[in-house]
């Protein structure tokens, strides 16, 4: 019975050896593609990290021009900022079109519940 034994551990070292070489040689193909990886995300890297720097310079110089354009129409007062133009657009200024109250109704029904009454 020992003679048994001995006979099935000898046929799993030999698929043993001859399996080594050919795990050895994956080892040594990954070991040479870990450094082909790294460079390339090194690489991607590098490059968004550039185009990030182009964009910070455009933004940048875009906010400076617009800032110097700002206050070169006002005159440098008031910090460049003007009141919106309005348009007509065929309608009456005053009735709303027919949409809306006007705003001392419509205080007055908002905050009814708030006045103190004597």
């Amino acid at each position: 019975m020992f003679i048994f034994f001995l006979t099935g551990r000898g046929k799993k070292k030999k698929k043993l050896k001859k399996l080594l070489p050919i795990l050895a040689l994956i080892k040594l193909k990954l070991a040479a593609l870990v450094p082909l990886f790294l460079g390339i995300i090194a690489f991607a890297v590098f490059k968004a990290y550039i185009l990030g720097k182009i964009a910070f310079i455009a933004a940048a110089f875009g906010a400076l021009k617009k800032l110097l354009e700002s206050k070169s129409k006002s005159g440098g007062g008031g910090g460049g900022w003007s009141e919106p133009s309005h348009e007509e657009h065929g309608w009456e200024s005053g009735g709303g079109g027919g949409w809306g109250r006007s705003q001392d109704i419509a205080q007055n029904l908002a905050y009814a519940g708030h006045i103190k009454q004597a």
